[in-house]
């Protein structure tokens, strides 16, 4: 009995070690919620139901432009030597809207990096 919960424990030690992080706004890496915003059509309103509060909003000459990110890394980044043989370590996502002066989509720009 001693030895399972031994097993167990280390068992559940290794899982949460290898679940990795990420942090900032998940619903941006959702390419049916970021499909819906259409530019000339979707309005202030519908972009924060569909993706909720924006990470920073900036002003310009009338124009609003909201910005969301995302960053996800693996957990076999911070293994040593094995965290150097794949790729995936990390990915970072931006998704940046500008509205008009009337609150509507005018553009939309989505970009990804992965290290």
């Amino acid at each position: 009995m001693n030895r399972f919960k031994g097993f167990a424990l280390c068992f559940a030690m290794l899982a949460l070690a290898l679940t990795g992080c990420a942090i900032g706004n998940a619903e941006i890496t959702d390419k049916n919620k970021v499909s819906q915003i259409q530019e000339g059509k979707t309005t202030k309103k519908e972009v924060q139901a569909l993706l909720g509060e924006p990470d920073s909003v900036f002003r310009d000459n009338g124009e609003e432009i909201w910005t969301y990110n995302h960053a996800k890394t693996s957990a076999k980044a911070y293994i040593p030597i094995i965290g150097t043989m794949f790729k995936d370590k990390f990915t970072a996502n931006n998704l940046t809207i500008k509205f008009d002066r009337r609150g509507i989509v005018v553009g939309i720009y989505n970009s990804k990096a992965q290290g």
